[in-house]
C-alpha cells in the first residue's frame, strides 16, 4: 500500500536586513544614520565634520565666509553681524551699510581712499572694509599669510581674507586651518561642500573606489561611500 504522508519539502530560509537606524539602540550614530545591507553608516548635518562616530561643529568663522564684517560661530551654522556705525542688511543677513549718511565731501574723500564713509561721534570717518588697512592713505589688502601663517600647510591669501589648504594626502580639520591626514580605515562619508550646487570633494575618492569596489552617492544630505553590488558566483 502506498503511503499518503506528505513528502519532505524543500525548507527556505530567507534573510532580511535588519534596520538598525530605526532604533537607536541599535546604532551608535549621533546625528544622521543610514541602513545598508547587513550594516549601517554614519554621517553628520550639514555644518558638522565626522570623526569616526561622532560629529563635530565647523567653525566656519575660521573659514572663507560671507560675512562683511564680524562672524559668530554657532551650533552647525554662523551668524552675521556689524561693527559699531552700521547696520546689518536685512535681506542677504551678511552685508552691513552706515547707520548715518555722511557727506558728500567727506563720501568723495573716502571714495579716494578706497573706503567706506561711516558716521561715528556725529562726524564722518573713512572705514577700510575687513581684510584691509590704511597704511599709505589708501585701504590695502592684508597678506595674513605673510603675518600671521594662519594655515598649518598652505596658506592662499585673498581679497580681504584667506583660506587655507593642505598637501596631498590630508584635508582640512573642523577649525578650517589644521591639516590632517586621511583615514583609510574609516572613510563611509565623504566631505560635502556648498558651491551653488552640492558635490562630493575629497582627493582619495578614487582610491577608495578603485581599491574597494565603492561608488560614491548622495543620500540624506551627505556623500557616502558604498560597496558597489556584484554578482555571487555560482
Amino acid at each position: 500500500m502506498e503511503s499518503t504522508a506528505p513528502k519532505s519539502a524543500d525548507v527556505v530560509l530567507e534573510q532580511r536586513d535588519v534596520d538598525e537606524c530605526s532604533n537607536s539602540s541599535l546604532n551608535t550614530c549621533e546625528q544622521i544614520c543610514i541602513n545598508t545591507n547587513g550594516g549601517y553608516v554614519c554621517g553628520c548635518s550639514p555644518g558638522f565634520v565626522q570623526d569616526a562616530n561622532r560629529c563635530t561643529d565647523i567653525d566656519e568663522c575660521t573659514r572663507v565666509h560671507n560675512c562683511s564684517q564680524i562672524c559668530t560661530n554657532t551650533e552647525g551654522n554662523y551668524r552675521c553681524s556689524c561693527e559699531e556705525g552700521f547696520n546689518l542688511n536685512d535681506t542677504d543677513r551678511r552685508s552691513c551699510f552706515p547707520s548715518t549718511p555722511c557727506s558728500a565731501v567727506k563720501i568723495d574723500q573716502c571714495k579716494v581712499m578706497k573706503a567706506m564713509c561711516v558716521a561715528r561721534n556725529g562726524f564722518g570717518e573713512c572705514y577700510c572694509p575687513k581684510g584691509y588697512e590704511n597704511l599709505t592713505g589708501i585701504c590695502e589688502d592684508i597678506n595674513e599669510c605673510n603675518r600671521t601663517q594662519p594655515c598649518t600647510d598652505i596658506c592662499i591669501n585673498i581679497n580681504g581674507s584667506y583660506k587655507c589648504s593642505c598637501f596631498a594626502g590630508k584635508e582640512l580639520g573642523a577649525d578650517g586651518s589644521t591639516c590632517v591626514a586621511f583615514s583609510t580605515s574609516y572613510h563611509p562619508f565623504l566631505r560635502m561642500i556648498e558651491t551653488g550646487i552640492k558635490q562630493c570633494a575629497s582627493s582619495y575618492v578614487p582610491q577608495i573606489v578603485k581599491r574597494e569596489n565603492m561608488e560614491t552617492i548622495v543620500k540624506n544630505n551627505v556623500c557616502v561611500a558604498v560597496q558597489t553590488q556584484t554578482n555571487a558566483m555560482p
